[in-house]
């Protein structure tokens, strides 16, 4: 039976804003800033902790954190750092990273692809650890992919033929040898992979040996142990790591993940419903077509906007709504300018944070009050707890924390 939950939320606007107001003062302390202030909690800002890097030319480029360290781009080079913004070492000269894609420049497993032009036709490839030691020299290479999540592609030269095959972080050849098909994100311990002869697809694990052919006609990231898959015929489900329909495929438009608690789902009049993994519907919108609902996020929290004929939509609230679709907090939009378009990109047990179209970005935590505020910043995204920040064409950039301190930053020369 569908459950709907959020009735008593449709009221009109003197006591929807009423109950939102005092909702948030009751629990926000008095000595912290409330999401009603419209102003951050935090600003950006340096500590007595700040450490300075002075590069030539400045840090042009600032890579996310992985395995507790993170990828400098500059004028001359790259190099290391830390999270407690120690530089740890070079990369050598003329080395680069393995790809161009800002989201895999990073180690994984403590491990990273390098490679250098020799000529027009060659390159160096390298692989490294996070301390600088070259882990394996794995000689000339046509063409390097950048390895995701630990498996990259790698073309050589043999006599007059190339050979393409995967590769991984130990330097050994794994899995498939089909050089058309692209290496996915690993989730949960599998991947998904396109036959390039059929264009179904199907499942492999981390080496890229196949765990379920290909199959499907569309096939999402697994989540909780289920993803999204499209039959031949059209419709969406979901399926378990075996491949085995878990909700059979019923829907005409793409759903949702199970990032958190339930999938996000519609009908073919646009209703909203919130499916757990049993296939049960555990809400609707039937009754509140207006409430725009973003898919939950792992720690079980979703963002909703709530709109009415008796408030302006450039005013209408957004509510943080719990598993079990009580409201936990509020964003009032009179009073904080939030683009409800947006989406959660980064969060944990105590914040997310919103990113919109403009590269604006908010941090909040569970309750809707605003903690950080930084605009105009691509690709900005926390991780492992900090976030780079790009400011200037100069090249005085830096990362930061969650509460606006600046863990290190970087400045050019003065001569």
């Amino acid at each position: 039976m569908v459950v709907n939950c959020l009735n008593d939320y449709m009221m009109e606007k003197s006591l929807l804003m009423a109950f939102a107001m005092a909702f948030v003062m009751s629990i926000v302390p008095q000595s912290a800033t409330s999401a009603n202030d419209g102003k951050p909690r935090y600003q950006l800002h340096t500590t007595s902790a700040t450490k300075t890097i002075v590069v030539r030319g400045g840090a042009k480029n600032l890579y996310q954190f992985s395995c507790g360290v993170a990828l400098v781009e500059h004028r001359n080079g790259w190099f290391v750092i830390d999270k407690l913004g120690n530089k740890l070492f070079d990369l050598p000269e003329g080395y680069r990273p393995a790809g161009s894609s800002v989201k895999y420049l990073r180690f994984y497993n403590d491990r990273l692809m390098i490679h250098k032009s020799v000529d027009y036709t060659y390159r160096d490839v390298k692989i490294i650890d996070k301390r600088g030691n070259i882990v394996k020299e794995l000689g000339k290479a046509v063409e390097t992919y950048a390895p995701v999540d630990g498996v990259g592609r790698m073309a050589v030269r043999n006599g007059f033929k190339t050979e393409m095959f995967y590769i991984n972080l130990n330097g050994e050849k794994v899995g498939l040898q089909t050089p058309n098909s692209e290496v996915y994100n690993l989730v949960e311990g599998v991947r998904c992979y396109e036959n390039p002869n059929t264009h179904l697809w199907g499942f492999v694990d981390a080496n890229m040996n196949i765990v379920v052919p290909a199959k499907f006609k569309d096939l999402g990231a697994m989540h909780n142990g289920l993803a999204q898959a499209r039959n031949t015929d059209g419709l969406w489900g979901f399926v378990n790591k075996s491949g085995a329909w878990v909700v059979q495929p019923q829907f005409s438009r793409i759903p949702g993940a199970f990032k958190g608690p339930y999938a996000r789902v519609y009908d073919k009049q646009g209703v909203t419903y919130f499916m757990d993994k049993s296939g049960k519907f555990a809400w609707n919108n039937s009754t509140q077509r207006d409430t725009k609902c973003m898919e939950y996020v792992p720690e079980g929290y979703c963002v909703w906007t709530m709109y009415n004929d008796s408030i302006a939509p450039a005013y209408a609230p957004m509510h943080i709504v719990d598993s079990s679709f009580k409201k936990v907090g509020a964003i009032d939009r009179r009073v904080v300018e939030i683009d409800p378009s947006g989406e959660v990109v980064a969060s944990n047990a105590q914040w997310f944070q919103w990113h919109n179209s403009y590269s604006d970005h908010m941090v909040f935590d569970w309750q809707g009050n605003l903690l950080l505020e930084f605009n105009n910043l691509n690709d900005s995204f926390f991780s492992e707890g900090l976030c780079s920040s790009y400011i200037d064409n100069i090249g005085n950039n830096f990362y930061f924390n969650e509460k606006g301190e600046i863990i290190v930053k970087f400045e050019d020369s003065q001569f």
